[in-house]
């Protein structure tokens, strides 16, 4: 997977991790670092949960955005030939996959939207998790 490395003590608690990861956002670049099926770069989800009956017929579960992109197109290779009724949802996979067709040489990047500069810092996040509810309205001076 794309993600940092992280100990289970490092968040204390294995329960917080969607907080964390739901404050991410992967930045696709040049599509190395990025697991094609199983890394949530195209919407919210990996494509294998948001496209099972495509990623079942793929040869290529393991592969790297940039593996199975080359200048030419999509390069997915199936295990066999594609039934009329799955042909609309080989186009709808192949419609998602828009945001993927500028490809460069930056690298990849996971963006932590808990920072204002959308940079991944231990103060950070525990900041993202130590806060209590009340402070996520803005605290009512006007009021006193």
């Amino acid at each position: 997977m794309f993600l940092i490395a992280f100990s289970q003590s490092s968040l204390g608690s294995w329960s917080q991790w969607p907080k964390v990861w739901g404050n991410s956002r992967i930045e696709i670049r040049n599509g190395r670092r990025i697991l094609f099926w199983n890394d949530a770069w195209v919407g919210q989800y990996p494509l294998k949960q948001l496209y099972p009956v495509i990623y079942n017929l793929n040869q290529q579960k393991e592969a790297a955005v940039a593996d199975v992109r080359d200048n030419q197109g999509w390069t997915l290779s199936f295990r066999r030939m594609l039934n009329d009724w799955e042909i609309d949802n080989l186009t709808d996979f192949y419609n998602s996959l828009v945001q993927a067709n500028n490809l460069n040489t930056n690298e990849d990047r996971l963006r932590w939207l808990g920072a204002k500069n959308w940079k991944f810092t231990v103060k950070s996040v525990y900041r993202h998790l130590d806060r209590p509810a009340a402070m996520l309205l803005p605290w009512p001076w006007k009021m006193i």
